[in-house]
């Protein structure tokens, strides 16, 4: 079978090479999946290229979600049954972007014959929107009608974020850093579209007439931090979840000081390493459900066969996406 294989890291595009190995016999308690989608999300760019806190053994192979077709299964196996498709989910810790994927059963997710959601959606459920709707429901005790707002809002979690938000009752201020994203910000459901810059405070007073705004999700860091956190109100949260701009975050001392505003981090792998698995199975039914539902809703960009790997990286650090882009494998059809 042929898998996406590194050896060094590099830009994706350059040390990421197609290989062809040797399928290994499923144990008693696996099940053989053939890949239909995996989505490229920032943390496999940033691990590919050794700026990650993760730094895997090589040869490494990339991925971390997607969805597929089971093709065989173990002799204990009785809850799966060929032909199934199934979520692999990141929790489950394996590398998704190659032609099989073979994990325990019991670590997978069985996707409904009645489900509403298109099999694209279905390959991202497993790190954006629990990512979403934690940060949501986890920080500030928000109730129907209060304002969020979030920079990166064209990004997958950012849609996600309206999607959760609206199923909340919530409204949300998005921040966007290119013109061009602002109506399909709009048209995912957005309340309020913004283009960032450095009058950001000013227009969000006035386009919420002055609410009172907790929350605030941040993924670009750099100064887009300090102006997410000028918009959150006395006492407010800002939860930074990434780096897009590969910058520190910057908070100003009157924010921290007279505000009182927290800045807090956000790391989806740590945070299903540490949280109580109750807990977890709570949080990721609900989202699940939402997706097989058909309710939360990511734009796609592009889809590559995993032959076209390279341009699919290429294109996933172009700066310019319009949605997420996905690996397709020899089950998609």
């Amino acid at each position: 079978m042929k898998i996406a294989q590194y050896s060094s890291f590099g830009k994706p595009f350059e040390v990421v090479e197609i290989v062809e190995v040797d399928s290994r016999e499923l144990n008693d308690e696996e099940v053989r999946i053939s890949l239909e989608l995996s989505s490229i999300n920032p943390a496999d760019l940033f691990m590919i290229m050794g700026a990650y806190r993760i730094k895997p053994s090589f040869p490494a192979i990339p991925g971390s979600e997607g969805v597929g077709k089971i093709i065989e299964r173990g002799s204990n196996v009785t809850n799966l049954q060929i032909g199934d498709r199934v979520v692999i989910p990141f929790y489950a810790g394996v590398s998704t972007w190659g032609e099989e994927i073979i994990i325990e059963s019991s670590k997978t997710i069985q996707v409904p014959l009645d489900n509403k959601a298109s099999i694209q959606q279905i390959a991202m459920a497993s790190i954006n929107p629990p990512s979403a709707y934690y940060m949501l429901t986890k920080y500030e005790k928000l109730e129907k009608g209060d304002w969020i707002i979030q920079n990166a809002a064209n990004s997958a979690v950012g849609s996600c974020v309206i999607g959760f938000a609206k199923l909340l009752g919530l409204k949300t201020i998005n921040i966007v850093r290119r013109e061009e994203v602002l109506e399909e910000v709009k048209n995912l459901g957005g309340d309020i579209v913004l283009l960032d810059g450095p009058d950001l405070v000013k227009r969000v007073v006035k386009e919420t007439e002055n609410a009172k705004i907790k929350l605030g999700l941040d993924a670009v860091a750099g100064d887009a931090t300090h102006r997410i956190s000028q918009c959150v109100s006395d006492y407010g949260t800002v939860v930074n979840y990434g780096a897009m701009s590969m910058k520190k975050c910057e908070i100003g001392a009157s924010q921290v000081i007279f505000k009182q505003i927290k800045l807090v981090g956000f790391w989806y792998h740590r945070w299903t390493q540490t949280v109580d698995q109750k807990e977890f199975e709570e949080l990721t039914s609900i989202t699940n459900s939402a997706i097989f539902n058909g309710d939360i809703t990511v734009p796609i960009h592009s889809i590559h066969a995993l032959s076209d790997i390279n341009n699919a990286l290429k294109t996933s650090l172009s700066g310019k996406l319009n949605g997420k882009v996905l690996i397709k494998g020899p089950a998609f059809e």
